[in-house]
Parts: structure tokens; C-alpha cells; sequence
């Protein structure tokens, strides 16, 4: 009966690993990212699925966000209506 040899489990190298999704969101955003500091906008790194990078681009122009215009639109069957959160 063979039985399952036991391998100690290896050690994540994260470093390297940041590293190369930095790397590669900086590639797969580099277009969007150009064309964002061509105009002025405001860009936000941030961390999306999988450790991959995600970005938040935001012209300045349409002025600050506020707590009205973050309201979540509910669904209401006739039509989006302004939430309660």
C-alpha cells in the first residue's frame, strides 16, 4: 500500500509576489493611466481581486464628491430611486 509522502509545505515568497502583480497592473493600466495625467484627473491605486491593482480615475472638474451623490440607487420595479444608505 503506497501511502502519500509528507513535503513540508513551502513558504510563500510575498515580496516577489507583490512585486510582480505591481508590475503587471502597471502594464495592464499604463494607457489609462497616461491618458488620466494627459487631462488632469485624479488617480486612486487600489487593491482589487486577487492582489491584482485596480484604479479610480476622476476628473476634478465634476468638483468634490458628496454624501448625496454617494447615496446608493435602489431599484424600486418602476424605476432607481435614491436609498435609504
Amino acid at each position: 500500500m503506497n501511502t502519500p509522502q509528507e513535503h513540508e509545505p513551502r513558504t510563500p515568497r510575498p515580496e516577489w509576489v507583490a512585486r510582480l502583480l505591481r508590475q503587471l497592473s502597471d502594464r495592464v493600466f499604463a494607457g489609462g493611466d497616461a491618458f488620466a495625467r494627459k487631462n488632469g484627473w485624479e488617480t486612486t491605486k487600489t487593491t482589487g481581486r486577487f492582489g491584482f491593482g485596480a484604479r479610480s480615475y476622476r476628473d476634478p472638474r465634476f468638483g468634490p464628491r458628496t454624501a448625496a451623490a454617494r447615496q446608493r440607487l435602489e431599484y424600486t420595479g418602476r424605476g432607481f430611486d435614491a436609498g435609504s444608505g
